[in-house]
Protein backbone atom coordinates (compact mmCIF):
# COMPACT_ATOMS: atom_id res chain seq x y z
CA UNK A 1 0.00 0.00 0.00
CA UNK A 2 0.81 3.56 -0.37
CA UNK A 3 0.67 6.48 1.04
CA UNK A 4 0.17 10.55 0.97
CA UNK A 5 0.18 13.41 2.88
CA UNK A 6 -3.57 13.91 3.66
CA UNK A 7 -4.80 17.56 1.19
CA UNK A 8 -7.94 18.59 0.32
CA UNK A 9 -8.03 16.31 -2.83
CA UNK A 10 -8.66 13.68 -0.52
CA UNK A 11 -12.06 15.03 0.53
CA UNK A 12 -14.11 12.97 -2.54
CA UNK A 13 -12.40 9.70 -1.86
CA UNK A 14 -12.47 10.24 1.93
CA UNK A 15 -15.64 11.45 2.43
CA UNK A 16 -18.35 8.63 2.30
CA UNK A 17 -16.39 5.84 3.78
CA UNK A 18 -15.66 8.16 6.98
CA UNK A 19 -19.64 8.88 7.35
CA UNK A 20 -20.34 5.36 7.36
CA UNK A 21 -17.28 3.76 9.69
CA UNK A 22 -15.82 5.13 13.08
CA UNK A 23 -18.57 4.61 15.98
CA UNK A 24 -19.21 8.60 15.80
CA UNK A 25 -15.27 9.38 17.12
CA UNK A 26 -14.48 13.13 15.75
CA UNK A 27 -11.30 11.94 14.59
CA UNK A 28 -13.93 10.12 11.93
CA UNK A 29 -14.75 13.52 9.67
CA UNK A 30 -12.99 15.14 7.28
CA UNK A 31 -12.50 18.29 8.48
CA UNK A 32 -10.84 17.26 11.38
CA UNK A 33 -8.73 14.88 9.78
CA UNK A 34 -7.66 17.98 7.26
CA UNK A 35 -7.74 20.67 9.76
CA UNK A 36 -5.48 18.91 12.21
CA UNK A 37 -3.28 17.21 9.49
CA UNK A 38 -0.18 18.59 10.78
CA UNK A 39 -0.87 18.33 14.43
CA UNK A 40 -1.08 14.99 13.41
CA UNK A 41 0.84 14.26 10.43
CA UNK A 42 -2.22 12.52 9.06
CA UNK A 43 -1.44 10.41 5.34
CA UNK A 44 -3.87 8.63 3.05
CA UNK A 45 -3.09 4.80 2.78
CA UNK A 46 -4.78 3.57 -0.38
CA UNK A 47 -4.02 -0.10 -1.77
CA UNK A 48 -5.56 -1.37 -5.33
CA UNK A 49 -9.39 -0.66 -4.37
CA UNK A 50 -8.77 2.80 -3.21
CA UNK A 51 -8.34 4.19 0.64
CA UNK A 52 -7.81 1.61 2.96
CA UNK A 53 -7.15 4.02 6.06
CA UNK A 54 -5.57 7.02 7.40
CA UNK A 55 -1.97 6.63 9.03
CA UNK A 56 -1.39 9.09 12.07
CA UNK A 57 0.46 10.02 15.82
CA UNK A 58 -1.91 10.60 18.30
CA UNK A 59 -1.03 13.70 20.48
CA UNK A 60 0.87 11.56 22.91
CA UNK A 61 3.04 10.57 20.15
CA UNK A 62 1.58 7.35 19.28
CA UNK A 63 2.08 6.14 15.58
CA UNK A 64 -1.63 4.73 14.53
CA UNK A 65 -3.56 3.34 11.26
CA UNK A 66 -6.63 4.27 11.00
CA UNK A 67 -9.20 2.11 9.50
CA UNK A 68 -11.66 3.16 6.65
CA UNK A 69 -13.29 -0.32 7.29
CA UNK A 70 -14.59 -2.51 9.77
CA UNK A 71 -12.03 -4.17 11.53
CA UNK A 72 -14.00 -6.78 12.64
CA UNK A 73 -15.07 -7.97 9.02
CA UNK A 74 -11.04 -7.94 8.13
CA UNK A 75 -8.42 -11.07 8.34
CA UNK A 76 -6.53 -11.70 11.33
CA UNK A 77 -3.53 -11.70 9.08
CA UNK A 78 -4.19 -8.12 7.16
CA UNK A 79 -4.67 -6.86 11.11
CA UNK A 80 -2.20 -7.71 12.43
CA UNK A 81 0.21 -6.78 8.84
CA UNK A 82 -1.54 -3.30 10.04
CA UNK A 83 -0.55 -3.06 13.19
CA UNK A 84 2.98 -4.45 12.72
CA UNK A 85 3.48 -1.62 9.39
CA UNK A 86 2.04 1.42 11.68
CA UNK A 87 1.77 0.74 14.86
CA UNK A 88 -1.44 -0.06 16.23
CA UNK A 89 -5.12 0.29 15.16
CA UNK A 90 -6.78 3.57 16.62
CA UNK A 91 -9.08 4.86 16.93
CA UNK A 92 -11.38 1.62 17.89
CA UNK A 93 -14.73 1.36 19.19
CA UNK A 94 -15.30 -1.40 22.57
CA UNK A 95 -18.31 -3.03 20.64
CA UNK A 96 -15.24 -3.79 18.03
CA UNK A 97 -12.64 -4.71 20.51
CA UNK A 98 -15.48 -7.49 22.17
CA UNK A 99 -15.08 -9.34 18.86
CA UNK A 100 -11.06 -9.80 18.09
CA UNK A 101 -9.38 -12.20 19.25
CA UNK A 102 -8.07 -11.88 22.46
CA UNK A 103 -5.70 -14.29 22.09
CA UNK A 104 -3.73 -12.50 19.18
CA UNK A 105 -4.48 -8.58 20.03
CA UNK A 106 -4.75 -6.57 22.83
CA UNK A 107 -6.42 -3.49 23.75
CA UNK A 108 -5.56 -0.21 25.63
CA UNK A 109 -7.04 3.23 25.82
CA UNK A 110 -5.96 6.90 27.15
CA UNK A 111 -8.60 9.02 28.82
CA UNK A 112 -7.88 11.84 27.57
CA UNK A 113 -8.56 10.42 24.07
CA UNK A 114 -12.12 10.21 24.43
CA UNK A 115 -15.25 12.22 23.00
CA UNK A 116 -17.84 14.09 25.22
CA UNK A 117 -21.32 13.27 24.16
CA UNK A 118 -24.28 15.01 24.98
CA UNK A 119 -27.80 14.82 24.12
CA UNK A 120 -29.29 17.41 22.13
CA UNK A 121 -32.21 17.67 24.62
CA UNK A 122 -29.48 18.32 27.46
CA UNK A 123 -28.32 21.07 25.14
CA UNK A 124 -31.47 22.65 24.15
CA UNK A 125 -33.10 22.48 27.37
CA UNK A 126 -30.07 23.04 30.29
CA UNK A 127 -33.13 20.70 32.32
CA UNK A 128 -32.27 19.66 35.77
CA UNK A 129 -29.95 20.81 39.02
CA UNK A 130 -26.68 19.91 37.59
CA UNK A 131 -27.07 22.32 34.85
CA UNK A 132 -28.35 25.32 36.50
CA UNK A 133 -25.65 27.50 36.24
CA UNK A 134 -25.25 27.54 32.76
CA UNK A 135 -29.31 28.49 32.54
CA UNK A 136 -28.54 30.80 34.94
CA UNK A 137 -25.19 32.39 33.09
CA UNK A 138 -27.41 32.37 29.73
CA UNK A 139 -30.17 34.52 31.56
CA UNK A 140 -27.33 36.50 32.27
CA UNK A 141 -26.04 37.10 29.12
CA UNK A 142 -29.28 37.82 27.30
CA UNK A 143 -30.15 40.27 30.05
CA UNK A 144 -27.08 42.68 29.80
CA UNK A 145 -26.92 42.95 25.71
CA UNK A 146 -28.80 42.96 22.78
CA UNK A 147 -28.30 39.56 21.20
CA UNK A 148 -27.97 38.75 17.72
CA UNK A 149 -27.46 35.20 15.62
CA UNK A 150 -26.22 34.62 11.95
CA UNK A 151 -25.40 31.97 9.87
CA UNK A 152 -21.56 31.85 9.10
CA UNK A 153 -20.72 32.20 5.53
CA UNK A 154 -17.56 33.94 3.92
CA UNK A 155 -18.52 37.35 4.22
CA UNK A 156 -18.55 37.23 8.17
CA UNK A 157 -15.00 35.66 8.34
CA UNK A 158 -13.64 39.38 9.40
CA UNK A 159 -16.15 39.36 12.19
CA UNK A 160 -15.30 35.50 13.52
CA UNK A 161 -11.70 36.39 12.88
CA UNK A 162 -12.09 39.84 15.34
CA UNK A 163 -13.17 36.69 17.97
CA UNK A 164 -10.70 34.25 17.07
CA UNK A 165 -7.94 36.75 17.77
CA UNK A 166 -9.07 38.13 20.77
CA UNK A 167 -9.72 35.03 22.47
CA UNK A 168 -6.01 33.63 21.37
CA UNK A 169 -4.73 37.10 23.15
CA UNK A 170 -6.69 36.30 26.30
CA UNK A 171 -6.08 32.89 26.82
CA UNK A 172 -2.18 33.23 27.49
CA UNK A 173 -0.82 31.10 25.13
CA UNK A 174 1.16 31.12 21.86
CA UNK A 175 -1.21 30.11 19.13
CA UNK A 176 1.21 27.49 17.85
CA UNK A 177 0.59 25.62 21.56
CA UNK A 178 -3.49 25.92 20.78
CA UNK A 179 -5.94 25.55 17.56
CA UNK A 180 -5.66 28.96 16.61
CA UNK A 181 -4.13 28.56 12.92
CA UNK A 182 -6.65 25.25 12.35
CA UNK A 183 -9.59 27.27 13.61
CA UNK A 184 -8.48 30.32 10.97
CA UNK A 185 -8.31 27.17 8.67
CA UNK A 186 -11.39 26.61 8.63
CA UNK A 187 -13.30 29.84 8.94
CA UNK A 188 -11.47 30.38 5.49
CA UNK A 189 -12.42 27.09 4.16
CA UNK A 190 -16.02 26.42 6.08
CA UNK A 191 -17.92 25.96 2.83
CA UNK A 192 -15.12 23.41 1.46
CA UNK A 193 -15.01 21.36 3.98
CA UNK A 194 -18.87 21.23 4.91
CA UNK A 195 -18.87 22.71 7.99
CA UNK A 196 -21.42 25.28 9.28
CA UNK A 197 -22.14 27.11 12.08
CA UNK A 198 -23.44 30.35 13.50
CA UNK A 199 -21.45 33.86 14.61
CA UNK A 200 -23.16 35.81 17.93
CA UNK A 201 -23.41 39.47 18.38
CA UNK A 202 -23.51 41.23 21.23
CA UNK A 203 -24.31 45.01 21.36
CA UNK A 204 -23.79 44.48 17.21
CA UNK A 205 -19.62 43.42 18.63
CA UNK A 206 -19.01 39.96 17.11
CA UNK A 207 -18.90 38.09 20.83
CA UNK A 208 -18.37 33.96 19.60
CA UNK A 209 -18.79 31.54 16.99
CA UNK A 210 -19.80 27.90 16.72
CA UNK A 211 -18.47 25.99 13.73
CA UNK A 212 -19.20 21.65 13.51
CA UNK A 213 -19.92 19.30 11.19
CA UNK A 214 -22.11 16.23 10.47
CA UNK A 215 -19.98 13.24 11.68
CA UNK A 216 -22.83 10.28 11.42
CA UNK A 217 -26.38 10.43 11.05
CA UNK A 218 -27.88 11.92 13.67
CA UNK A 219 -24.09 13.24 15.43
CA UNK A 220 -22.86 16.82 14.86
CA UNK A 221 -19.13 17.25 15.86
CA UNK A 222 -18.18 20.77 17.51
CA UNK A 223 -15.11 21.34 16.01
CA UNK A 224 -14.44 25.27 17.27
CA UNK A 225 -16.22 27.46 20.06
CA UNK A 226 -14.68 30.41 20.55
CA UNK A 227 -15.96 33.82 23.08
CA UNK A 228 -14.49 36.70 24.25
CA UNK A 229 -14.45 36.63 27.77
CA UNK A 230 -15.69 39.96 28.59
CA UNK A 231 -19.45 38.88 27.26
CA UNK A 232 -19.88 36.34 30.37
CA UNK A 233 -22.37 33.64 29.47
CA UNK A 234 -21.14 33.43 25.93
CA UNK A 235 -20.37 30.00 25.88
CA UNK A 236 -24.16 28.46 27.41
CA UNK A 237 -25.99 30.46 25.20
CA UNK A 238 -24.03 29.51 21.97
CA UNK A 239 -24.54 26.13 22.47
CA UNK A 240 -27.99 26.51 23.62
CA UNK A 241 -28.82 28.45 20.73
CA UNK A 242 -27.01 26.34 18.21
CA UNK A 243 -28.55 23.51 19.67
CA UNK A 244 -32.25 24.78 19.11
CA UNK A 245 -31.34 26.27 15.67
CA UNK A 246 -30.49 23.13 14.51
CA UNK A 247 -34.07 21.32 15.49
CA UNK A 248 -34.52 18.11 15.28
CA UNK A 249 -31.95 17.27 12.96
CA UNK A 250 -29.01 15.98 15.33
CA UNK A 251 -29.58 13.63 18.05
CA UNK A 252 -26.26 13.98 20.16
CA UNK A 253 -23.64 16.77 19.87
CA UNK A 254 -20.00 15.40 20.34
CA UNK A 255 -17.74 18.00 21.89
CA UNK A 256 -14.57 16.10 21.33
CA UNK A 257 -11.58 15.25 23.64
CA UNK A 258 -10.32 16.98 26.34
CA UNK A 259 -6.36 16.09 25.71
CA UNK A 260 -5.66 15.34 29.11
CA UNK A 261 -5.86 19.69 29.57
CA UNK A 262 -7.53 20.11 33.33
CA UNK A 263 -9.27 23.59 32.31
CA UNK A 264 -11.18 21.60 28.72
CA UNK A 265 -11.94 19.05 31.04
CA UNK A 266 -13.62 20.64 33.63
CA UNK A 267 -15.60 22.80 31.29
CA UNK A 268 -16.61 20.09 29.23
CA UNK A 269 -17.82 18.14 32.40
CA UNK A 270 -19.40 20.95 33.94
CA UNK A 271 -22.16 20.25 30.50
CA UNK A 272 -22.97 16.76 32.35
CA UNK A 273 -22.16 14.80 29.53
CA UNK A 274 -24.38 11.74 28.48
CA UNK A 275 -21.53 9.63 28.15
CA UNK A 276 -17.67 9.54 27.23
CA UNK A 277 -16.86 8.00 23.48
CA UNK A 278 -13.86 5.66 24.22
CA UNK A 279 -11.14 5.34 21.30
CA UNK A 280 -9.14 1.44 21.76
CA UNK A 281 -5.94 1.20 20.14
CA UNK A 282 -4.98 -2.42 19.60
CA UNK A 283 -2.00 -4.02 19.20
CA UNK A 284 -0.46 -7.16 18.73
CA UNK A 285 0.01 -9.77 22.27
CA UNK A 286 3.51 -10.25 21.54
CA UNK A 287 5.55 -12.94 19.12
CA UNK A 288 3.63 -15.72 19.57
CA UNK A 289 1.03 -14.22 17.96
CA UNK A 290 2.43 -12.99 14.88
CA UNK A 291 3.57 -16.84 14.52
CA UNK A 292 0.27 -17.95 14.75
CA UNK A 293 -0.78 -15.35 12.44
CA UNK A 294 1.58 -16.10 10.02
CA UNK A 295 0.60 -19.81 9.99
CA UNK A 296 -3.37 -19.43 10.53
CA UNK A 297 -3.18 -21.89 13.10
CA UNK A 298 -5.29 -21.66 16.04
CA UNK A 299 -5.05 -23.30 19.40
CA UNK A 300 -7.63 -22.55 21.28
CA UNK A 301 -11.47 -21.07 20.98
CA UNK A 302 -10.98 -16.86 21.27
CA UNK A 303 -11.21 -14.82 24.36
CA UNK A 304 -12.78 -11.41 24.74
CA UNK A 305 -9.99 -8.50 25.28
CA UNK A 306 -10.03 -7.35 28.38
CA UNK A 307 -8.83 -3.22 27.70
CA UNK A 308 -6.76 -1.48 29.83
CA UNK A 309 -6.51 1.86 30.63
CA UNK A 310 -2.83 4.47 31.14
CA UNK A 311 -2.66 7.52 32.77
CA UNK A 312 -1.84 10.89 30.67
CA UNK A 313 1.92 11.35 30.02
CA UNK A 314 3.51 14.16 31.58
CA UNK A 315 7.06 15.29 32.92
CA UNK A 316 5.95 13.39 36.02
CA UNK A 317 3.46 10.23 35.14
CA UNK A 318 4.22 7.14 32.66
CA UNK A 319 2.09 4.86 31.02
CA UNK A 320 1.53 1.21 32.36
CA UNK A 321 0.24 -0.24 29.47
CA UNK A 322 -1.48 -3.30 29.94
CA UNK A 323 -0.64 -4.06 33.66
CA UNK A 324 -3.38 -2.50 35.74
CA UNK A 325 -3.33 1.30 37.26
CA UNK A 326 -1.38 4.28 35.87
CA UNK A 327 2.13 4.10 38.19
CA UNK A 328 4.47 7.14 39.04
CA UNK A 329 7.90 6.86 38.00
Amino acid sequence: MKSRPLNLEHAGPLKEKLKHTGHGFSEYCFANLFLFRRIHDYAVVSGSRGPRGIKGRTYDDTPFFMPLFDPTRAGTAELARLIMDFGCLYPVGRADIDKLDADRFVADHNPDDADYVYSAEKMKSYAGRKLAPKRNLMKQFLAGHRVAVRTYQPKLQADAKAVLDQWQRENGHPPEDTDYYSALEALGLARELDMFGHIYYADEEPAGFVLACENTSGMCTVHFAKGIRRFKGIFPYMFNSFANAMKDRFAVYNFEQDLGKTNFRKNKQSYDPDRLLVKYRVRLRGGLDIIRVKTGKESRKPKTLTPKTFCHKTATVAYTVDAGPCARV
